[in-house]
């Protein structure tokens, strides 16, 4: 008989009952038993507190490695064993729960049991933000096996930082670097929340996660966290996404309250049953060699950074087409440009001209005009008064256009029609004088320098054309070798990936690489 979830070191007290016919009990055996001390409580010593409620405690580890690549290794234990080892691939979204079920793995392997009143954890929160919760590291965690351990064999768990639906270029380097120091992995395992939906944004997350691996590593072993028992939504979601992955190889946790305390004892046996099957299936284990993995990582960085430098370089050829054309606009616009000019005539004539518009009103005026024409002035300024102060509203709304603003009643409005006067001004600007004037229209030219500044073209002359149109077929041979070499890498990604999807601004390059060669 095995009593599970007892505390470890610590002395219990067994009666067994037998009930007869009648219901009646009697003590059938008593014994005190002292629980064997698990290899958790041994670790107490290798381990720093953290918190008092819950008793939690972070375990040190025996080494530590940070690379100049943003790969973090901590070694646990010492390793005396040589036993074979065993590498498990962590990768989700940010927020998936990946950090916390490093802790569970650990907990389960150290044999913690539920009555013990502590729990152990090897995550570092400091290496989170807080909104969101995003790891920044590619952290492995070398668990080396010891007597006592629930798990066979050397472990190894690398967290990979969560995928974004964003650019993870910088994702795929650190883990170019990261597989350059192993040889293979055991399970790819995908973290993602149970209720997890097929979002546009969760399907571009999927795609991220799977084009890292090749097509050597056949489906991916999904860990389901955030489980409460009941539909699980994201097995519907990785089906729909057309992520590759055994349908009854899928594993259940629900690990939200592992550090809090306060834990049913059904959750902890349920997380416990689930580990087993987890590190004690065979056919979960199957070491799988990362060198086409590693492959694919390389081509697909190179992939995005070519992706970029067309980018910038067809940016580049398109302002210079577009200065190109500003100068030859400009230089086309140096020709006729009318410009009105007054000039006086037929300085022999007496004439009313305009001082404001600069037009003659009434050409060759009699003396009767003239002398007409000074008995309006006055009867202006003096209507003028009268309009402004008048309790009526001013009889007509149209005044005098010029700096002065006289009122202009319909009695001037008259007036002004009766002589003969074109413009709007006051007669107050109106004067005797010889000679009338006349619109002339002249033909003024631009040079190039007045062009330029009038539309801010970068260009002055054929000179610094000639020289900008050389640029531009150099940038257009730099553009059409870098879409080449795009075509390169799509090819041998659709040949040797897991998740072959493209960018799809592939296709758009190749068109504008025939425009450029036309």
């Amino acid at each position: 008989m095995q009593i599970p979830n007892l505390e470890s070191g610590t002395l219990y007290e067994i009666k067994i009952f037998v009930e007869d016919s009648s219901g009646d009990e009697a003590l059938l055996f008593k014994i005190e038993v002292r629980t064997i001390p698990s290899i958790a409580s041994k670790l107490l010593k290798n381990a720093d507190k953290i918190s008092d409620k819950p008793t939690i405690f972070r375990l040190r580890p025996a080494k530590t490695t940070n690379t100049d690549k943003d790969i973090l290794i901590h070694e646990f234990f010492s390793d005396g064993s040589h036993r074979e080892e065993k590498t498990l691939l962590l990768v989700g979204a940010s927020g998936s729960g990946k950090s916390t079920l490093v802790n569970a793995i650990v907990n389960y392997a150290t044999d913690v049991s539920f009555a013990d009143k502590f729990r152990f954890k090897i995550t570092d929160d400091r290496r989170t933000t807080l909104i969101p919760q995003r790891t920044e590291d590619i952290v492995c965690y070398k668990i080396r096996w010891q007597d006592g351990f629930k798990v066979e064999f050397n472990l190894n768990v690398i967290e990979v930082p969560g995928f974004g639906s964003g650019n993870n270029a910088i994702i795929y380097r650190k883990l170019i670097n990261l597989f350059r120091s192993i040889e293979y992995i055991s399970a790819a395992c995908l973290v993602v929340p149970s209720f997890s939906r097929l979002t546009a944004e969760q399907r571009c997350i999927f795609n991220n996660i799977l084009s890292i691996f090749g097509k050597d590593i056949n489906y991916v072993i999904p860990l389901i966290t955030f489980d409460d028992g009941g539909e699980i939504k994201a097995l519907s979601s990785l089906t729909a996404a057309k992520v590759p992955y055994v349908e009854h190889m899928h594993f259940r946790f629900n690990n939200s309250q592992l550090l809090s305390g306060n834990e049913h004892v059904e959750i902890w046996n349920k997380r416990q049953s689930t580990m087993h099957n987890l590190f004690g299936e065979p056919t979960v284990f199957v070491n799988y060699s990362v060198d086409l993995t590693n492959e694919v990582l390389k081509v697909r960085t190179n992939l995005i950074v070519s992706l970029h430098e067309a980018r910038t370089r067809i940016q580049q050829i398109e302002r210079m087409e577009t200065i190109i054309e500003d100068y030859d606009l400009n230089k086309g616009r140096q020709q006729q440009n009318p410009e009105k000019r007054a000039r006086q005539l037929d300085a022999d004539k007496i004439c009313i001209n305009c001082n404001m518009c600069k037009q003659t009103c009434i050409f060759n005026c009699s003396l009767a005009v003239r002398c007409f024409w000074f008995c309006v002035c006055f009867l202006e300024s003096v209507w003028s008064f009268v309009c402004c102060i008048c309790s009526r509203l001013p009889c007509c709304s149209r005044i005098c256009r010029c700096s002065c603003k006289r009122a202009y009643c319909c009695c001037i409005k008259c007036l002004h029609r009766c002589l003969g006067c074109k413009c709007s001004c006051s007669f107050a600007h109106h004067e005797k004088e010889y000679g009338r004037y006349k619109d002339d229209i002249r033909d003024t030219f631009r040079n190039t320098q007045e062009v330029t500044g009038l539309t801010g073209c970068e260009i002055e002359n054929n000179d610094e054309k000639l020289k900008m149109i050389d640029d531009k077929k150099k940038l257009i041979n730099e553009v059409v070798k870098k879409i080449d070499n795009i075509s390169i890498y799509a090819g041998s990604i659709k040949k040797s990936a897991l998740f072959d999807e493209l960018p799809p601004e592939i296709e758009s390059l190749k068109k504008y690489r025939k425009k450029l060669l036309t």
